[in-house]
């Protein structure tokens, strides 16, 4: 009986893991309302290597790793 509460509360921390993962994420839409920059910019960065997670053929960034990304090129 204890060996199932203490799987579920390790189930509840990945969980959470994996939310904070995502909690900085943004999508291509919400990352150009912050920075003036336009959409075919992203994408040429985006294949010079700007930091970015693909998911479900969605493009989501990291305004902060973009930021630092940017300062550096």
């Amino acid at each position: 009986m204890n060996n199932a509460v203490k799987l579920g509360d390790a189930s509840d921390n990945r969980k959470r893991q994996v939310i904070t993962l995502f909690d900085n994420l943004v999508t291509l839409n919400e990352l150009l309302t912050m920075m003036p920059f336009s959409r075919a910019a992203v994408h040429r960065w985006v294949k010079r290597g700007m930091p970015h997670e693909k998911i479900r053929g969605r493009l989501f960034f990291d305004p902060r790793e973009v930021a630092i990304w940017l300062k550096r090129t």
